[in-house]
């Protein structure tokens, strides 16, 4: 017998075989389960074998002697491991997961840039510093002509005006309505709408006075209004007295309530074709509405800016000795009567012209009636 088998009572062995459902007998040493006979006279010998109980390998001595059998140590065979379960019965686990590979490049370590370089985040680069492009040059400010006329026409007076205030070639012209007495602006247009100028409407480009639907549409179209621009200092603001002055009235004392629009303003002008103030025994009187609306204005332009009106209308060139009501309206029609008082010490109805402003470059101005031969009036 083996050193390293180990007896085993008769009754553990019937147990263990009974388990195994292996039937034995003292006398005839039967296995049943292996259904084969033992020579009593045979050597010991290995001539069964149970596989896999309870995860070991038995073989199974026999012998014929007294009863006693001899069972070796089970040699322990690993079973293959499916899974990490007690059981051993479930499916297998699967692989691990591949971990991704990481195909992007390290990032490059950030560059020292010179003092006449400057970092590229995006690139990683040190780039060259810009050039910087220096302010434009501010537009020297200087002292402006600014023209206006009004009552022009088609007619020798009305383009001999014409042609010498093309001739003086001012910053910018205010044609004060009444502008050529046609059915359209056509004439208007190819002379002077070829200049650098503003415009409003007169009673003749008006259809609830002397003008039709069309001219009246055409003109406001051209004119563009309303308007308003500032030239040194001072504020010019266009309006049409033919219109819903209400309304404009509301508009333009808004333009005179901001602050930051009126910085520095020294001058207000309001251009209108008929007047806020007459000379005496003007053709055309004040009209009760204008002169309200014009009163409001006024009383809306803040204290120490001083108001202008520039006005047509009536055929001649006249002003008030502050020269704060100017007639400008000899541009080439008819002449009209004409009437000086302690007010409006200045009245011309001989000469066709036009009033030129010197505007300086302080929003002070000086101004002067020329005719048309470049002559001056007053």
């Amino acid at each position: 017998m083996s050193s390293k088998s180990k007896p085993v009572p008769i009754t553990i062995v019937i147990s263990i075989s009974v388990a195994l459902s292996v039937a034995a007998t003292l006398g005839a040493a039967h296995a049943g389960l292996l259904d084969f006979v033992i020579n009593p006279n045979q050597q010991p010998l290995i001539n069964g074998t149970i596989l896999n109980y309870d995860n070991k390998t038995y073989h199974i001595l026999i012998v014929p002697s007294n009863g006693t059998f001899t069972i070796p140590k089970p040699i322990p065979v690993e079973p293959p491991i499916i899974n990490n379960t007690p059981d051993n019965n479930t499916i297998p686990n699967p692989p691990p997961p591949v971990p991704p590979v990481n195909n992007t490049p390290p990032t490059p370590p950030k560059p020292t840039c010179t003092a006449d370089q400057v970092y590229n985040a995006t690139t990683n680069k040190c780039d060259p510093k810009p050039v910087v492009t220096p302010p434009p040059e501010p537009v020297p400010v200087k002292d402006i002509h600014f023209i206006v006329v009004g009552d022009v026409d088609d007619n020798t007076g009305g383009t001999g005006v014409f042609n010498a205030i093309k001739a003086k070639n001012p910053d910018i012209v205010a044609v004060l309505g009444d502008l050529g007495y046609g059915d359209n602006l056509a004439w208007f247009k190819s002379t002077y709408g070829k200049l650098n100028m503003v415009c409003v409407p007169g009673n003749h480009e008006s259809a609830n006075e002397d003008g039709t639907s069309a001219i009246e549409k055409e003109t406001q179209e051209f004119c563009s209004l309303p308007w308003y621009f500032k030239f040194n200092h001072v504020l010019f603001i266009g309006a049409n007295t033919n219109g819903d002055l209400s309304t404009q009235s509301t508009q333009i004392q808004g333009l005179l309530s901001n602050a930051e629009n009126m910085k520095d303003v020294k001058q207000v002008h309001l251009l209108t074709h008929k007047p806020c103030a007459t000379f005496p025994n003007a053709h055309h009187p004040v009209e009760k509405s204008v002169k309200a609306f014009c009163d409001t204005i006024r009383s809306k332009v803040p204290t120490g800016v001083k108001f202008v009106n520039d006005a047509g209308h009536n055929h001649v060139f006249s002003a008030n000795k502050d020269q704060t009501q100017i007639t400008s309206g000899a541009g080439g029609r008819s002449h009209y009567t004409c009437g000086v008082s302690t007010e409006f010490p200045f009245c011309d109805n001989v000469h066709f012209g036009y009033a030129d402003y010197l505007i300086k470059t302080d929003g002070t101005s000086t101004l002067t009636f020329y005719d048309f031969n470049g002559k001056i009036v007053k």
